[in-house]
């Protein structure tokens, strides 16, 4: 890492330190969202978790469930913030003909799993386990970025023609999100936020769009 992008790291770390409680789960909130929208943009499919407390009936949103995830693999239950009550999430999945309700994995739980299928096909895997599959692109954008988290190249395209398509997100994410969820590197996703005239994200000027 060179040093203007560790130094970039320490002031958005700090920024988050700063803000309040409230703004942390907004900012939060809204950046699920965005790569919730991103995704639909990019692949014509809506991902949405879902789960309901059995014990005192809360609905959790996406958010929720994710804090209540632990790190442990084997546990596939989120937390619920009512009444701490343990269960699984969903995650329902609507494609353009299609809609299926799928076991949700956490990000460690992904990880800890797809290594296995790495030298499938975006659409093999998918056949041989859509859970983990679904999984994966809600949480990483592509198996590419997914598989190069654990140290593995994918060789497999999965997204094109994404430049029109990510355009709107562009400065509301992070250059490297939006790299991750259309399989491009990160210097065209730079390169085409500047040539489009739009600053850089910043968690500070999201908070004051939303709020």
């Amino acid at each position: 890492m060179s040093f203007s992008q560790g130094h970039q790291l320490v002031q958005r770390q700090s920024l988050v330190q700063r803000l309040t409680l409230g703004q942390r789960f907004t900012l939060q909130t809204q950046i699920l969202q965005l790569r919730s929208q991103l995704l639909e943009a990019l692949r014509k499919e809506k991902y949405t978790p879902v789960a309901k407390c059995p014990a005192c009936g809360m609905e959790l949103n996406y958010l929720q469930i994710m804090q209540g995830f632990n790190r442990d693999v084997n546990d596939l239950t989120t937390g619920c913030p009512k009444c701490q009550t343990r269960f699984r999430p969903h995650l329902i999945f609507k494609g353009v003909a299609t809609s299926v309700e799928l076991v949700f994995y956490c990000p460690a739980q992904t990880l800890d799993r797809i290594s296995a299928y790495s030298t499938l096909t975006p659409d093999d895997f998918c056949r041989k386990d859509q859970s983990l599959y679904r999984s994966t692109i809600v949480h990483f954008g592509t198996l590419k970025a997914a598989l190069a988290k654990i140290g593995i190249n994918y060789q497999f395209d999965e997204v094109t023609e994404w430049k029109d398509k990510a355009r709107a997100f562009l400065g509301k994410l992070p250059d490297t999100t939006i790299a991750d969820y259309c399989g491009a590197r990160v210097s065209e996703v730079r390169k085409l936020r500047r040539e489009s005239g739009v600053m850089p994200y910043s968690a500070r000027r999201l908070l004051a769009e939303i709020e």
